[in-house]
């Protein structure tokens, strides 16, 4: 017979059920709260949330799930999720899920609203979680989804922007290079490498110093120590850079200090231009400026020289006979008185040989400052006269003339040109060449109109006779280059000591009307 509980174990039992009465209802409680905030975070979330069975039937969806399509959350349940969103890949990825009974994510995947095609595509990242029993088998789905076009559409203008940044810092037409503090290059466009003749990864951790000529690195380094100091340093500078091949290139180059949000300096932004060509037209104006500035102390030498030359024939020659003439007149004068009129005409017949000399003077004196003949008769007839002139005062010296153009295919503006080139280097042959032979070439091609004197003399050397700086540098030659020049051609030189000298000039044909 079962013993009945005392009074106090009746009381004890009544307080452990008190005690468990009022745990349970904490614990219905703490489980209604937190049902209370699951179903306000499921109703209240912009996360997508839907719960399906195995069979992919909606059980619930939240607002933010049905209002995507523009219903309410009743519109899903018990529909099935690929009758309303048919995809045999998605599909799979379900059932593999229930199978399996382990989560799946996606990320970025695109979807098409068929039934809305004005909204486009939209990506998405999403998460299947299976909901299992305490045996373990799965029961149901959970699937939450995140609308990311908008970061997927930042990251394709991101993408497209640095795409677009990318040609245009490698396709710009100036080289660019960045630096890091310690002068390292930290990136390099596609013209500069170009520029160099290196590769990115040629130039590309590698300090600029390396590649800028030897002499000058010293100078470039403390130029970019202070520039990092904040001291005052200009923007543009010129280097020598030393390309791949081992050639050099004059650089024009415009750096800038880089900073971050701070302020903080964190390199420096190099643009770099190819100044060759530029130096070299500064060079070439610098020679010229020289060479004109030897070209006007010549003219005035040359001026003074003519002046002191026509004075002293002047004086020498027509000066004399003038004299003569006097005497001759004073003495025919003198003797009237005591004379007949037959010696009286002779006298003064005396005089006109005098006469007749001054003007054959005069006559000379006015060819060689501008032969006449080269108006009346044109170049043809003067070069020919100047030929046998020369013959006739230089007998040992044989010319060979080719002729090959017409005296109307000569413009006029370019006669006189033509014959002082002729006329200082025959001059020149006679004074320096100890020539026999020279050789004249006066043709007419469809392009050019070209003159050329070749003789077999002792030739020279025409290095030093071109430098400014030579002593024995002549006018001579200054004299025919700058005319041929001026007039629109070409003028060219050679000579070898022992070899004899060439001298070339040329003129464009199609533009010889315009000669001024």
């Amino acid at each position: 017979m079962q013993k009945k509980p005392t009074y106090e174990e009746l009381e004890k039992r009544v307080k452990e059920l008190e005690k468990e009465r009022v745990e349970r209802k904490g614990t219905e409680e703490a489980l209604r709260d937190t049902n209370e905030l699951l179903e306000k975070i499921f109703s209240t979330t912009h996360l997508l949330i839907a719960y399906m069975d195995t069979d992919f039937n909606f059980i619930r969806v939240n607002h933010a799930y049905a209002a995507t399509d523009g219903h309410e959350p009743e519109f899903f349940v018990g529909k099935n999720h690929f009758d309303l969103y048919p995809h045999e890949g998605n599909e799979s990825i379900f059932g593999s899920v229930v199978e399996k009974g382990e989560p799946y994510t996606a990320y970025a995947k695109p979807f098409e609203y068929t039934e809305h095609p004005k909204r486009g595509v939209t990506y998405w990242d999403w998460t299947l979680h299976p909901v299992k029993k305490a045996s373990g088998k799965v029961e149901g789905l959970v699937l939450t989804l995140v609308n990311v076009t908008e970061r997927i559409k930042t990251e394709e203008a991101l993408r497209e922007s640095q795409k677009r940044y990318k040609e245009l810092w490698d396709g710009a037409p100036i080289a660019y290079h960045t630096l890091d503090t310690r002068g390292i290059i930290t990136h390099v466009n596609q013209t500069e490498t170009n520029m160099l003749g290196y590769t990115r990864d040629e130039m590309v951790g590698k300090p600029i110093f390396e590649f800028i000529l030897p002499e000058q690195r010293k100078e470039a380094e403390e130029r970019f120590r202070l520039k990092l100091a904040g001291e005052h340093i200009p923007r543009h500078d010129n280097r020598i850079y030393v390309k791949k091949n081992g050639s050099k290139i004059n650089v024009s180059i415009d750096d800038v200090l880089e900073r971050d949000s701070n302020g903080k300096v964190i390199g420096v932004r190099t643009t770099m231009l190819d100044a060759t060509e530029q130096k070299q037209a500064e060079e070439a104006l610098k020679e010229s400026e020289g060479r004109l500035r030897f070209l006007s102390s010549q003219l005035l030498t040359a001026q003074e020289n003519e002046r002191k030359r026509i004075a002293q024939e002047l004086h020498d020659s027509i000066g004399q006979s003038l004299t003569a003439i006097k005497f001759g007149l004073e003495n025919s004068l003198d003797q009237r008185a005591g004379c007949t009129a037959k010696a009286r005409v002779e006298s003064l017949e005396a005089v006109i040989p005098l006469v007749q000399q001054a003007i054959e003077e005069v006559r000379r004196i006015h060819t060689d400052l501008r032969p006449s003949m080269l108006d009346d008769l044109g170049i043809l007839a003067t070069i020919n006269w100047f030929c046998r002139e020369f013959q006739m005062i230089y007998s040992d010296v044989r010319i060979e003339k080719q002729v090959d153009v017409q005296e109307d295919e000569v413009p006029e503006p370019l006669k006189m040109v033509i014959f002082r080139v002729f006329q200082e280097a025959m001059n020149n042959i006679a004074k320096h060449s100890d020539a026999d032979l020279v050789r004249l070439c006066f043709k007419k091609t469809d392009a050019t109109i070209g003159l050329t004197i070749e003789d077999n003399g002792r030739g020279f050397d025409l290095q030093g006779a071109l430098s400014l700086n030579s002593s024995e540098r002549g006018f001579g030659i200054t004299s025919m280059k700058e005319r041929t020049e001026l007039a629109g051609g070409a003028f060219a030189i050679e000579s070898t000591p022992g070899a004899g000298t060439v001298v070339r000039a040329s003129w464009p044909y199609n533009n010889t009307k315009s000669i001024p």
